[in-house]
């Protein structure tokens, strides 16, 4: 009897694929997996066993994406908390294939996906880790997971050259605060790039921010004097700044932003 149980990319017998398929079709307790998806692919009664599982609880996938990973969890019945390290197709939004989990998943880490508009409702997921193309839009975050705690958004394509598509998913985010005056997230922490928070536009205070690969001596002159602009409405008591690296001349102005604006209780770098 066990709960956990985990897999590795080996190249597997016939023999050993019949053995791991009744495994799966009698591990009625198991709570905690761990997989490759090479494993997933070596033979389609694999992601059907894994399908019938009951009670998994949390579940973590490896390596490329692959369509069974999508078959397996659009029939998976499992009371699932937590899914990790799952890969999606390039832009496809993983999100259709947790259906089944709307009402039970509390994490989620979901690699080179996106996130569109699709009538799904998670009121537990209190993280989200995902890598989109482009950051999501607050309604639609807000909409589809209310009681979010923590968000880190991975990837996203470049600001200074798509800054019109980030103008205008900024002014979308700041209108839908604006006239949603009573608009209340949970959000406590959000780990981004400067990117995804420019488009983010967020309005509301945080406990804590991390920016990574936080790069001012990369900025152009009228970006730097946005700054203010889009920290200052966050006001995070707490700061970290992630490959930082000084811009060339005086950094009075850029010390005093964060040091003052944003009247943080600790930064680091």
């Amino acid at each position: 009897d066990f709960d956990t149980l985990e897999t590795n990319d080996d190249r597997l017998s016939a023999e050993t694929i019949d053995v791991l398929s009744d495994l799966f079709k009698n591990a009625k307790h198991l709570e905690t997996l761990q997989i490759d998806v090479a494993v997933l692919c070596q033979d389609d009664s694999i992601p059907q066993a894994i399908s019938s599982l009951t009670a998994l609880k949390c579940l973590n996938i490896y390596g490329t994406y692959d369509e069974k990973v999508g078959y397996m969890l659009s029939r998976l019945h499992s009371p699932l908390e937590v899914i990790g390290d799952v890969i999606s197709a390039r832009r496809q939004d993983p999100f259709p294939f947790l259906e089944n989990f709307q009402d039970t998943l509390r994490e989620a880490t979901l690699v080179d996906s996106m996130c569109r508009k699709h009538g799904l409702f998670f009121p537990n997921m209190t993280y989200l880790n995902i890598a989109p193309y482009s950051p999501p839009l607050i309604p639609l975050l807000f909409s589809t997971f209310p009681n979010l705690e923590d968000l880190v958004i991975g990837f996203t394509r470049n600001i200074f050259r798509n800054k019109e598509f980030y103008n205008e998913m900024r002014r979308m985010n700041m209108e839908f605060q604006a006239e949603f005056s009573e608009f209340m997230w949970c959000l406590d922490s959000l780990t981004t790039n400067m990117n995804a928070l420019y488009g983010l536009a967020l309005q509301d205070q945080l406990n804590h921010l991390t920016v990574t690969d936080f790069c001012p001596s990369q900025f152009p002159d009228d970006f730097l004097e946005e700054l203010d602009d889009i920290f200052v409405p966050l006001t995070p008591f707490h700061l970290t700044l992630t490959g930082f690296h000084d811009p060339p001349g005086d950094t009075t102005n850029l010390s005093a932003l964060f040091s003052a604006a944003t009247g943080l209780c600790s930064v680091k770098r």
